[in-house]
């Protein structure tokens, strides 16, 4: 587990998974979530993200690029841009970025994940049809 997760980002990561963990394999779950190049979504997520839609995430897309992993500023300027709040905007986002509705908080997960990664997911989403990015 530990080689997927980047030497600085260790001790994050452990902060941001514990409350999701009870056993190893959990910590190992959540490596491969957001360190792993492939994007594996469960079908909560993925329904999730089929249900916001592209347009959500040309938003989102567009929101990272201008604020990276600043939380607050990114979740504002995409509440303004989508009109949505709520869970309708936090769990289409935790879903494009994990492949899951559930775990770590979605603060913690931007913090983590890789610019790059962040992006690639959250471009496949916006792409129509998206349901594996």
């Amino acid at each position: 587990m530990w080689e997927r997760v980047p030497g600085p980002l260790k001790e994050d990561f452990v902060a941001a998974i514990r409350p999701n963990i009870r056993f190893p394999t959990n910590a190992l779950f959540w490596a491969e979530r957001l360190f792993g190049m492939d994007w594996v979504g469960s079908a909560d997520g993925q329904a999730v993200v089929a249900a916001a839609g592209p347009e959500f995430f040309e938003h989102a897309l567009a929101a990272y690029e201008r604020h990276g992993a600043a939380y607050q500023p990114l979740i504002d300027e995409l509440r303004q841009r989508t009109g949505v709040k709520g869970k309708n905007l936090f769990m289409p986002l935790r879903s494009a970025l994990t492949g899951e509705t559930h775990g770590p908080e979605l603060a913690r997960i931007l913090a983590l994940i890789q610019p790059e990664t962040a992006r690639r997911r959250l471009q496949a989403c916006a792409s129509p049809g998206c349901a594996k990015p």
